[in-house]
């Protein structure tokens, strides 16, 4: 999945979400960290291996350069993602509304 592509999924949760759909994830960290998908290890396959370094961002290849920032698999909300929070708010449990 491209930046935008992941950029686009944030921004439809929550466009979703202000235009008063009810959202439910009934899975652990499902849009708290940025992942990647790279190719399969195995027979080189598109997008079929996720890539996270979580806590470790920093051991990620991609945070040594700027250019590939966006690449770089952390919280949503830590420097290294392009996709900003809201003005006033975050983009984690701080703005989620309650129906």
């Amino acid at each position: 999945m491209t930046n935008t592509g992941r950029t686009r999924c944030a921004r439809n949760v929550t466009a979703a979400r202000d235009q008063g759909v009810g959202l439910g994830f009934f899975v652990a960290n499902s849009i708290y960290w940025q992942i990647r998908f790279e190719p399969s290890l195995l027979d080189g396959t598109a997008n079929r291996t996720i890539v996270g370094y979580k806590e470790n961002w920093q051991n990620d290849p991609d945070a040594q350069n700027p250019a590939t920032y966006y690449l770089v698999t952390t919280r949503w909300r830590d420097p290294h993602v392009t996709l900003l929070p809201e003005p006033g708010g975050r983009i984690d449990r701080s703005d989620v509304q309650r129906a």
